[in-house]
């Protein structure tokens, strides 16, 4: 379920991420991901971890909702574990609960995960974005911000809305292999 921005101030985010999309004139709103550790940089900011993050009061993280339903399943969550080695089989069985019709033994409403709580996030996103340009910001707790489910959840809305990979900037997906006549940036 949505809830306001939890954090004092929050105005001054809340225009930044106005201002972010408008800074580089008619750059479309993109889906990033980042860390709750790191510093806010505007956007309408959605917590997608199924546990709130370690070490970070509720009233101290600057946040529009936390939606625990786009979430991975725990199971999904636990056989993963963070394991480089298991992040395609991960990859495929999260993708698989984001298109499903809710969780199993649910009826298919938005709190259920699945379509509905993708769909209902959308709406939600758009909604915030009638005030003017604003990315919708994925925050995660993980410690790799290579390896992990917003990076999954990131791609999987990009396909549902219809755009493009606008990744995060510095975050590149080492999952997916470089072409060889791609030259590696970090030699």
């Amino acid at each position: 379920m949505p809830t306001s921005r939890s954090k004092a101030g929050s105005k001054a985010g809340d225009q930044h991420g106005d201002q972010h999309g408008s800074q580089h004139g008619n750059t479309p709103p993109q889906i990033r991901i980042r860390r709750v550790y790191e510093a806010p940089d505007g956007g309408y900011r959605v917590l997608v971890d199924r546990i709130w993050p370690r070490g970070i009061a509720k009233a101290d993280l600057e946040l529009d909702e936390w939606c625990k339903s786009v979430a991975p399943s725990s199971q999904a969550r636990k056989d993963f574990h963070h394991d480089p080695d298991r992040f395609a089989d991960f990859t495929r069985r999260y993708e698989a609960e984001l298109d499903a019709a809710g969780r199993p033994g649910n009826h298919g409403e938005p709190d259920d995960g699945g379509a509905p709580a993708v769909d209902a996030l959308l709406e939600r996103w758009e909604d915030s974005r009638k005030d003017g340009t604003k990315d919708l910001v994925l925050l995660y707790a993980a410690k790799d911000p290579e390896i992990n489910h917003a990076v999954v959840l990131r791609r999987f809305l990009q396909a549902k809305s219809g755009g493009q990979d606008q990744s995060s900037g510095t975050h590149q997906q080492r999952h997916q292999p470089r072409p060889s006549h791609e030259k590696d940036p970090s030699t």
